[in-house]
């Protein structure tokens, strides 16, 4: 079986680091060929670490309403001629239109629904007028790419889905499957952990983009409130993004450069795991969640804000907390408690390994695989 992935950039991402490990564990079956296309240059990963073919290629699709469209698919095309895979596995929207633009005959489509997807979603105050009327219109062009493919989808959460089985043609309904998310978990497993200090010191750990879902600003007043109650705080803020500015103006207003502080972009994620004792999600909308089944493998009890994808991860009161309402005080009360409860802190952090190690990606890889025959050969 020759398996044809494609995806726009490999910045450091959930999805980008899911495509890597599958890629990476695909490569060792024998029957399996595996290739990842590329569409940009933009690459954080270590590309000494791929044990898989890929390539960088320069297409791309840009539609106009006004029909002025701009399309250069030849490195595209030449590669899956080329290549000629049995299955063609696009990630992330940008892949969507460019890689079903010119359906190829006896290949199988399959879209990773990493998200849910806001551009093929009907119309959204959140959006301006031209945005909205410009994703209504590659979505129709799409969703007819779609039908004429009999394309087929991954959903990563039951909300995702939820999310798909509304917004498709009836068509395509039949077409989703639910394929929960995976690490590489021996990646991120911290076997021994040290037991939590019963020092007045707090350390914990936030990973994420610094766009406005990820909400890093609520990390503000829960460290404001723990200081009124005499902890000090150590909180690891890692990624980057165009909220930046903003978050460490906030941060410096409140005084508390010392305690929030923003690495950016970091290579040595487990290294800030190790040192840290909690894992603060603060994110309003996740689609799935995998940094909290990293944070689960490395030993770290998790307070997180119910994004919806997360409740197929977190057991509340059981492998991690979650929590509806974005309270500083319960955030805060919650480290507390476990801060001052080792017991409790160990059956949480037990607990969420556990959890992790159920979404390992060599299991992962099994089942992906054998979603692979079932939509090739359907009864």
């Amino acid at each position: 079986m020759k398996i044809l992935h494609i995806i726009p950039s490999l910045m450091i991402g959930g999805a980008e680091r899911l495509v890597i490990d599958i890629c990476n564990q695909m490569s060792k079956i024998n029957d399996l060929e595996i290739k990842l296309l590329v569409l940009s240059n933009q690459i954080d990963f270590d590309k000494k670490k791929f044990s898989f073919d890929f390539s960088i290629i320069k297409s791309h699709l840009n539609l106009s309403i006004t029909g002025s469209n701009q399309v250069n698919l030849s490195e595209y095309e030449n590669a899956v001629r080329e290549f000629t895979p049995d299955i063609i596995h696009s990630h992330l929207f940008e892949a969507e239109l460019l890689s079903r633009w010119k359906i190829f005959p006896n290949i199988t489509y399959i879209t990773h629904c990493h998200d849910n997807m806001s551009q093929i979603n009907d119309f959204s105050r959140k959006k301006s007028l031209k945005k909205n009327i410009t994703d209504y219109y590659e979505k129709q062009i799409l969703y007819k790419k779609y039908k004429d493919c009999d394309n087929n989808f991954i959903a990563i959460s039951k909300d995702t889905r939820r999310y798909f089985a509304k917004i498709l043609p009836k068509k395509l309904k039949k077409n989703i499957f639910l394929l929960s998310n995976a690490i590489d978990f021996e990646k991120f497993y911290v076997k021994e952990r040290k037991k939590i200090s019963s020092n007045r010191k707090i350390s914990i750990v936030s990973i994420g983009s610094l766009v406005n879902k990820k909400n890093q600003a609520f990390l503000v007043p829960i460290v404001m409130y723990l200081k009124t109650k005499g902890y000090d705080c150590k909180v690891d803020v890692l990624g980057d993004g165009p909220n930046r500015a903003s978050l460490q103006k906030q941060i410096d207003s409140c005084c508390l450069h010392k305690e929030i502080i923003l690495h950016g972009k970091v290579k040595n994620v487990k290294d800030f795991m190790q040192k840290a004792e909690f894992y603060v999600h603060t994110a309003t909308y996740e689609p799935f969640g995998l940094v909290l089944l990293e944070a689960m493998a490395a030993g770290l009890a998790i307070i997180s804000l119910d994004g919806i994808g997360n409740r197929d991860i977190i057991n509340h009161n059981q492998n991690a907390f979650i929590f509806s309402e974005q309270d500083s005080k319960v955030f805060g009360d919650t480290l507390i408690k476990l801060k001052n409860n080792a017991e409790k802190y160990e059956k949480i952090v037990s607990a969420g390994q556990k959890s992790a190690s159920a979404h390992d990606i060599v299991p992962y890889i099994k089942s992906l695989k054998a979603l692979y025959h079932k939509i090739l050969n359907p009864i």
